[in-house]
């Protein structure tokens, strides 16, 4: 490559960063001066409710799961029904389901990751709802109530939960989740409440079953099943909506899961865009930039890899707008931070800029294998289930 090439490459890249910096800090100064209004409601007869779980190789976590579950659901007991979509090899995390109703295991035969695992188990779903969850993921009590609350009209096709990490004691990359999940919130609720993109997470989700259906379930062909669903109902005029429910999830606590599980996140969400790009172009200008916006955002940090090793190699313009950008990371995490104590904050902050380097070569990495290409395939992050078996027990003492 010729310098000039470079050159223009990280000029690029530069501009880019720049620019997702600059709209994401005006989706939240305007996002936030809206009032979210949310009318609490009391459901004589609430809709018929599907909890839809995906589990592979999680006997050792789903029946503390799926305990929790049954005992903060609250919700009329004839109206629901919970499927839990098991590949056909793992008899382990079939004997997990049983003693608990009305918890049905369904077989998912010729297993190829989640997104089939869902689509098998939503054909044996009957509800108007589908609660959508993970194997870890822990709701608050009344959860399904509180974010039907949010769907006031067709429109709204779905309605997401905030996520936090129940194993935040466990060590220094939980802290940084929080941190991240802080971000995470302060923009989505800022978008919800412009009506722009958001993501329906497959921690947990409340979903419209016409909607799901009317679009074909979920995509066998993408890794993050989860955004390129929320793409398609985005696309075809559909809203979701961010509730203030929060859901517990087990944040990894090893490098190898952490790098396994943002390489997934960045490239199911990089192909996400190649599938709908086009669908995107059809939308009103603000929705379409919203939605690229969101989808490239894995490009962002992998634009940094390229940007640092220039700024090492010359000395011009770009070397102090590498620096800004890099510095830049402090405040936001000091920001994020705040609900955690002086010591982990301390912990966060002194982390931070080996975690954006990190992230960047993982970004990059995911950017190349599209690029090559590389077919990926869904890989499952590793969970202990620790924190989890923890809450149960501290809850059945008491």
């Amino acid at each position: 490559m010729s310098l000039l090439a470079l050159r223009i490459l990280v000029i690029i890249c530069v501009v880019f960063n720049l620019v997702l910096l600059v709209y994401a800090g005006l989706v939240i100064f305007l996002g936030s001066r809206i009032k979210r209004q949310v009318d609490e409601k009391v459901f004589l007869t609430p809709p018929t409710l599907s909890v839809l779980i995906a589990a592979r190789r999680e006997g050792h976590i789903l029946p503390y799961t799926l305990k929790i579950l049954l005992s903060r659901l609250e919700y009329p007991k004839d109206r629901i029904e919970v499927v839990v979509a098991v590949d056909e090899d793992d008899q382990e995390t079939l004997r997990a389901c049983e003693g608990f109703d009305p918890v049905r295991p369904v077989v998912v035969p010729n297993p190829l990751g989640k997104p089939k695992a869902l689509n098998v188990g939503l054909k044996a779903t009957k509800g108007e709802l589908i609660m959508l969850m993970d194997a870890d993921s822990v709701i608050e009590r009344g959860a399904a109530l509180k974010m039907l609350s949010f769907m006031d009209e067709p429109s709204i096709a779905g309605v997401a939960a905030i996520p936090y990490p129940l194993n935040i004691s466990e060590g220094l990359l939980p802290l940084l989740f929080a941190a991240e999940v802080n971000l995470w919130e302060r923009l989505t609720l800022a978008k919800d409440a412009l009506g722009l993109f958001v993501q329906a997470p497959g921690s947990l989700s409340l979903l419209r079953r016409s909607w799901v259906e009317k679009l074909g379930g979920w995509c066998e062909k993408c890794i993050a099943e989860d955004n390129e669903l929320s793409a398609r109902i985005f696309c075809n005029g559909g809203r979701i909506r961010l509730s203030t429910v929060r859901v517990g999830v087990e944040a990894p606590v090893k490098l190898s899961t952490l790098i396994r599980q943002r390489f997934r996140w960045y490239r199911g969400t990089l192909d996400a865009l190649r599938l709908r790009l086009r669908d995107a172009l059809h939308l009103a200008p603000a929705k379409c930039l919203d939605l690229v916006f969101s989808f490239s955002s894995p490009v962002a940090p992998a634009a940094l890899v390229p940007m640092l090793l220039y700024a090492l190699m010359f000395d011009d313009i770009i070397r102090p707008l590498t620096l800004a950008f890099i510095l830049i990371q402090i405040p936001l995490a000091f920001s994020a931070s705040q609900d955690l104590s002086a010591r982990d904050r301390a912990k966060v902050l002194a982390a931070t800029i080996p975690y954006v380097f990190l992230n960047s070569l993982i970004a990059l990495a995911s950017v190349l294998s599209l690029l090559i290409p590389v077919k990926p395939k869904w890989m499952r992050t590793e969970k202990t289930g620790k924190a989890l078996r923890n809450l149960v027990e501290v809850s059945s003492n008491k």
